[in-house]
């Protein structure tokens, strides 16, 4: 009987310290809904996300000498932009609504933008390198779904 006392109050005092832990954790998280976008404020992030506006609306207008200006290896070999420019199946967009950039980060020479208003979607990933004063696009990729 006395084992089955101290379990139950071992259990008791287990709850009541779950229950204070979660109460007083619940202000300082985060959650994935609670994300702060960082839409283009310095003037190196307006001109990343200027590389990455001219990139999607280049692909979303199949238009592969207008992407090849604004990419960088991988993507130029991926795109023949020395020779025969093309867009390759799995890089192609559609533009749905206004496109946007809706978050980006600009660390040094190299950034990551999301733009919003393509499909597949509802976002594009775009990851940015700064070559010489210019910024260029080296890699994007969607998430979400279609």
């Amino acid at each position: 009987m006395r084992w089955l006392l101290f379990a139950l109050t071992l259990a008791a005092m287990f709850t009541v310290f779950v229950v204070v832990a979660v109460v007083r954790s619940a202000g300082t998280q985060r959650g994935p809904a609670q994300f702060e976008l960082h839409e283009p404020e310095t003037d190196e992030e307006h001109a990343a996300a200027r590389a990455a506006v001219a990139y999607l609306r280049g692909l979303a207008r199949d238009r592969p000498a207008d992407v090849c200006r604004v990419v960088a290896e991988p993507l130029t070999t991926t795109m023949r932009c020395a020779t025969r420019p093309r867009i390759p199946k799995d890089m192609r967009v559609s533009q749905h609504g206004r496109l946007r950039i809706i978050n980006i980060r600009v660390r040094g020479n190299s950034g990551d933008a999301w733009a919003g208003g393509v499909s597949p979607g509802p976002t594009q990933g775009i990851s940015l390198l700064r070559v010489g004063r210019a910024w260029r696009v080296v890699a994007n990729h969607a998430f979400g779904l279609a």
